[in-house]
């Protein structure tokens, strides 16, 4: 039983540290802006807007490549959230600067597998070389 008990908390051990946070995705963009702006103009403009803003230094990609047959896909919800791309005024002080304040939709990633089907050749030619080399070694 304690191995039982050991086994689960190990995963979800695991489950979490590898879980992401969500983050704000840009309609037409490929990025995903995943710092929410703690500071305080961020802090501010996010309850002046009435929706959250992200940092723009910190960003993560859309679709992640293939890692061990999984990759994290974000997943855009109704939630609205904004970056500002290129910081804070100095002179308004709240105010995004060049007015680079972009809207989004909050996502939250999603561990999805990946096609095995792309991997299908690779296991077709190594079964053949596999099997042709055996063929040829065989002795009569």
């Amino acid at each position: 039983m304690w191995r039982f008990r050991f086994s689960c908390l190990l995963f979800f051990v695991f489950a979490i540290s590898y879980s992401s946070k969500a983050g704000c995705l840009i309609s037409g963009s490929q990025i995903v802006y995943t710092q929410p702006d703690n500071s305080s103009l961020g802090a501010l403009l996010s309850n002046l807007l009435g929706f959250p803003v992200y940092s723009n230094s910190v960003t993560a990609p859309a679709v992640s490549s293939c890692i061990n047959l999984t990759q994290t896909k974000y997943q855009a919800g109704s939630t609205n959230c904004g970056v500002c791309l290129q910081g804070y005024s100095q002179v308004l002080g709240l105010a995004c600067a060049n007015n680079s304040l972009v809207q989004g939709k909050v996502a939250t990633p999603a561990m999805v597998a990946c096609p095995i089907d792309d991997y299908a050749w690779l296991l077709v030619v190594s079964s053949a070389s596999m099997l042709f080399f055996k063929i040829r070694n065989r002795k009569d």
